[in-house]
């Protein structure tokens, strides 16, 4: 103390473990009584009505001691697995006989003890801005100041629109680990506000309209594409099917109106590519009528001719790369199957295809005028703003990054294959759905919260993991996607999905919430980097190429939102019908598929390297890492296994000799069709 006196503040090698984090609770009763008006405080770990181990302060303060305040102040000094869940007040402390804190007389916890964060409604105009823009981001009605950004659903990538969409509107220059560290409106607020430098020019100029109407380049994307074309023409791994199923009164002739007004709003839905001296060439036609070229067909005849309409395969040469058709049940069933090849979009454009038929349908049958946004740019426009962007500083710099973050990296996965590699990569695939146990989604949620980093993140570290237990390689790179798109873009139709190469490393044997907060580092890193095509950075590496596999990436992980068609339709109802591709673009994909109510997973994989046995294995250890590694997240990551004892007597020896007579009786397996089934 300043007059010399020593003040005893507890033990602080008082260590519990909550969660998986041990906590020092002397650490945080040094702290707290720190805090104005704060007399005395006392932690100590609690179980609540469901037995949860709880942190519980008591404290003694004067009457003016507010415990939000008190909260809201340790929050800013304290992770939060390390801010306790309950305060207690109390006029004194419980005493044992020698004078010292009896803490096994300090008071039971009950519910009343516990701070609620209750909707706090915006109300400064830049709370207002802010939580307009949230409320545009995640589909929401309804937000408030205290409300967490990842807690309501957000993610990698919807954290990267957050981010453009705060950039473009309010004119500020806000990174996406800015979002990560500051994800209420109130934090986020009182951050900007710190910054001197927040308002700032965007640095990347804006997209505009190209100069010369008649040209329309391509880009980086759209030309690697086209070269895979030109090796296998008759590859259908590129190709993007939908099927809807329509149920009720369905007009025809307006549907066919919705599809021409898209075709007329979007260059890219009536684009060719043709071949010029061994260069490709966009050709943009003129404006067509679509027909839905409606078909009647038998219940049990509907599978046939949906895998014959979507596995045909497109002439890029010939245009019309955008296939539609009406298979009809009956009066009121219908089956819209559509496909497009991914040359002229993407997953985001598929949705944004399907969201502009039905509305201009809808606007049609109600009489209304048709709403639309309007399009100020066309994907060309972009295409000749990446040319002029890959000259830039901008493109420089993360073009550095990218060769620092790969420098030596690994040009293989040696995953353990049933099949030898084929010479030439072949596409066919298959995929296995299964199901996340609600308790293991409960728990990774808890982790995101404590950890502040996101379901994507989680899965990913976790695959990650399992993939170095497979293959003994702690260098590891796993593909994702970016969705390459701003405020400009985001309506549009076109290939803005760029790969990004996430690279981390597990020399040092971390535990698994280090390892976590490695990848988040690395996440956010390549997200913020993520205008760099894939295609461009793989030749300024130099990269080995072969037709065996694919280059720098040859296992992916996915993570998708399924959208939701909400359109004021009384007399047709629309949902999408799950499809099972039957070819994969990688070794491996594991695909993360969130619709809100639960947690799917789904692996894609290449028929001419695993068997299905092999996938099943594989599902089977990540469910049990997934487990292992919640149940002990500060467990160091070697000593964690990923199979239970029962899996390890079963599998181990089958696995071998299934691998070895599969290996001997290894043959090319040509790429099929797409098996089908409704999403129930």
């Amino acid at each position: 103390m300043p007059d010399g006196n020593i003040r005893y503040l507890g033990r602080i090698d008082h260590q519990v473990k909550i969660r998986g984090y041990r906590i020092e609770l002397g650490e945080v009763e040094q702290l707290i009584a720190k805090l104005p008006r704060v007399k005395e405080v006392a932690i100590s770990v609690r179980k609540d009505n469901s037995s949860t181990e709880r942190l519980v302060a008591y404290v003694i303060g004067d009457s003016k001691l507010d415990l939000k305040e008190l909260r809201s102040d340790l929050k800013n000094s304290l992770p939060d697995y390390m801010v306790p869940s309950a305060f207690i007040i109390m006029d004194e402390f419980p005493l044992t006989p020698t004078g010292k804190l009896n803490r096994k007389k300090l008071p039971e916890l009950s519910r009343e003890h516990f701070i609620k964060e209750s909707y706090i409604e915006p109300k400064t105009k830049m709370e207002k801005d802010i939580s307009d823009i949230w409320k545009e981001t995640l589909g929401l009605n309804s937000i408030g100041v205290a409300d967490n950004f990842f807690e309501l659903g957000g993610n990698s990538l919807t954290a990267t629109k957050l981010m453009w969409l705060l950039n473009e509107k309010l004119k500020v220059n806000i990174s996406l680990q800015a979002i990560f560290n500051h994800p209420t409106i109130s934090d986020f607020i009182k951050h900007i506000s710190q910054k001197s430098n927040s308002i700032v020019k965007n640095p990347l100029f804006e997209l505009q309209p190209r100069e010369n109407k008649f040209s329309y380049p391509m880009t980086y994307a759209q030309k690697g594409i086209w070269f895979q074309d030109q090796i296998n023409p008759q590859n259908i791994a590129y190709n993007i099917p939908v099927v809807l199923k329509l149920t009720g009164k369905l007009d025809l002739a307006v549907l066919e109106e919705g599809f021409t007004q898209v075709v007329k709003r979007h260059e890219t839905l009536r684009s060719a590519y043709i071949n010029n001296q061994g260069h490709p060439k966009q050709v943009i036609c003129e404006p067509f009528s679509i027909s839905l070229n409606k078909e009647t067909v038998k219940a049990e005849e509907l599978l046939e001719h949906i895998k014959n309409e979507v596995s045909k395969p497109f002439v890029l040469e010939e245009g019309l790369i955008l296939r539609v058709k009406i298979f009809e049940l009956n009066t009121t069933e219908h089956i819209l199957t559509l496909t497009l090849h991914h040359i002229i979009g993407d997953a985001i454009s598929i949705t944004n295809l399907i969201h502009e038929v039905f509305t201009i349908y809808t606007n049609i049958i109600n009489l209304e005028e048709i709403e639309l946004p309007q399009l100020g740019i066309q994907f060309a426009d972009y295409a000749a703003w990446q040319q002029k962007w890959i000259e830039s500083e901008d493109c420089y710099k993360q073009l550095d990054y990218w060769k620092k973050k790969l420098k030596n990296a690994p040009i293989k996965l040696s995953l353990p294959l049933d099949y030898s590699r084929p010479n030439i990569q072949d596409f066919s695939g298959e995929s296995i759905v299964f199901e996340i146990p609600d308790e293991i989604i409960k728990a990774l949620h808890q982790l995101c919260k404590q950890e502040r980093v996101t379901l994507y993140m989680l899965f990913l570290s976790a695959w990650k993991i399992l993939l170095y237990r497979y293959t003994k390689q702690t260098d590891i790179i796993v593909g994702t996607n970016a969705s390459g798109r701003n405020s400009q873009t985001e309506h549009l139709i076109g290939v803005f999905i760029n790969t990004l190469a996430i690279r981390t490393n597990l020399d040092s044997n971390p535990t698994f919430l280090e390892y976590v907060n490695q990848v988040k580092e690395t996440v956010i890193d390549a997200f913020k980097h993520q205008e760099l095509p894939f295609e461009y950075l793989l030749n300024a590496l130099r990269v080995y190429r072969n037709s065996s596999n694919s280059p720098l990436t040859q296992v992916f992980l996915a993570y998708h939102k399924i959208p939701n068609l909400k359109l004021p339709l009384e007399q047709l109802k629309i949902n999408y019908m799950e499809l099972e591709s039957k070819t994969v673009k990688s070794d491996i994909i594991l695909e993360i598929i969130d619709n809100d109510d639960t947690v799917m997973g789904r692996f894609e994989y290449a028929t001419s390297l695993f068997t299905s046995e092999t996938i099943n294995e594989f599902i089977n250890h990540y469910l049990q890492l997934l487990k292992d590694l919640i149940k002990d997240p500060e467990k160091c990551i070697l000593e964690i296994p990923y199979y239970n004892e029962e899996m390890k007597r079963g599998s181990s020896r089958e696995l071998d000799i299934l691998k070895e007579n599969n290996r001997k009786k290894f043959k090319a397996i040509k790429p099929k069709s797409i098996a089908l089934k409704e999403r129930r």
